[in-house]
């Protein structure tokens, strides 16, 4: 960014000469008027466009502070953004887990009571704890891959 605002040497050199002849113009008495004007008058007229160069020169880089400051506050407010999102994404995936968790606690408190009042089917002795909570699951449920891990 900061290349691109500054001025080239051969510029800085025109641009010192330029100088130099507004302060000699001002040693001889013009007062009053224009800065601009000041300097277009003091300029020999096959110069002259060194002066329309460096005043598009001025705008563009006014055009850029401005372009840069609208950008400044776009990127802040697209972190204010993501930093929103984020948070809303880690409490999504907390209540997704307490979710997950809740199920699985409700069908194991759901297991234990088919097991203790011995509805359920043939009893199965050999399954363990989770091979038997597949089981239920898939009879409750259907077939799925939980029904094809019990096959092997």
């Amino acid at each position: 960014m900061e290349k691109w605002l500054d001025l080239s040497r051969k510029e800085r050199k025109e641009v010192e000469n330029l100088k130099k002849k507004t302060a000699r113009q001002k040693r001889f008495g013009h007062k009053g008027g224009n800065s601009e004007a000041k300097l277009a008058d003091a300029v020999h007229p096959s110069e002259q466009w060194i002066v329309e160069l460096l005043k598009y020169k001025k705008n563009i880089s006014e055009i850029d502070v401005k372009l840069l400051k609208d950008i400044n506050v776009t990127v802040d407010a697209a972190v204010a953004e993501e930093d929103v999102v984020n948070s809303n994404l880690k409490k999504m995936k907390m209540d997704k887990v307490y979710v997950l968790n809740s199920i699985r606690f409700i069908d194991q408190e759901e297991a234990k009571a088919i097991r203790s009042t011995g509805k359920g089917g043939v009893p199965q002795p050999w399954l363990g704890e989770w091979q038997f909570l597949a089981l239920s699951y898939s009879k409750r449920y259907g077939s799925g891959p939980v029904q094809d891990t019990l096959v092997s």
